[in-house]
């Protein structure tokens, strides 16, 4: 205890303990300084000021990274549209609707066997982006370690690609499973089903 010696032993302001050391130290570190504990001593303020500008250093940095963390998921992704993919190294797995997409707009693209090795390739900055199917990459994202919340997906989507299920003009089960679909997607399951799957 730096102080301890040289302090004014009467005196409610002063650190005689290092329970007051510890207080001091806290409410300088958070910018508070409530001033009813200070170091007397030489040796003291000099400690003082070294603590002061530390602390304002460390927090400075708590600050920026806790920032950097939680605005990594809103950050602007420089690829939004069609146009922009030509500029950059794109991939695509395989007869894939991605891949069709890209032969369509005669877009450059990488080939590859499947989406693991795409995305393989998107994190060790082999491609720039990867087109793919969003349900999937959403998935993913969410679900498999290796990708956990590590990619981000560009909010304007560059189709709209609905599934469906074909059957025959004629068939007596199109009715029950329009039925069926209809009536899945309008409960609330269906919603906390594509957030548990997908996030969304």
């Amino acid at each position: 205890m730096v102080d301890r010696k040289n302090h004014d032993q009467s005196s409610s302001t002063s650190i005689k303990t290092f329970a007051d050391g510890l207080w001091w130290a806290a409410v300088t570190m958070t910018t508070v300084g409530y001033g009813d504990k200070v170091p007397n001593s030489k040796a003291g303020k000099v400690m003082g000021i070294i603590w002061i500008f530390t602390s304002i250093i460390l927090l400075s940095l708590f600050t920026a990274n806790a920032s950097a963390i939680l605005n990594r998921s809103v950050e602007e992704i420089p690829i939004q549209t069609k146009e922009d993919l030509r500029g950059v190294t794109v991939g695509a797995v395989q007869k894939s609707s991605g891949e069709e997409y890209l032969l369509r707009e005669h877009i450059e693209y990488e080939r590859f066997e499947n989406i693991d090795a795409a995305l393989d390739a998107l994190l060790n900055d082999k491609i720039d982006c990867v087109v793919s199917n969003v349900p999937v990459i959403q998935y993913l994202n969410k679900h498999d370690k290796r990708y956990f919340n590590q990619l981000a997906i560009a909010s304007n989507w560059l189709l709209r690609n609905n599934m469906g299920i074909a059957l025959s003009e004629e068939s007596p089960l199109k009715e029950p499973i329009d039925n069926v679909l209809l009536q899945l997607i309008s409960e609330k399951k269906w919603q906390q089903a594509l957030y548990e799957y997908l996030g969304e």
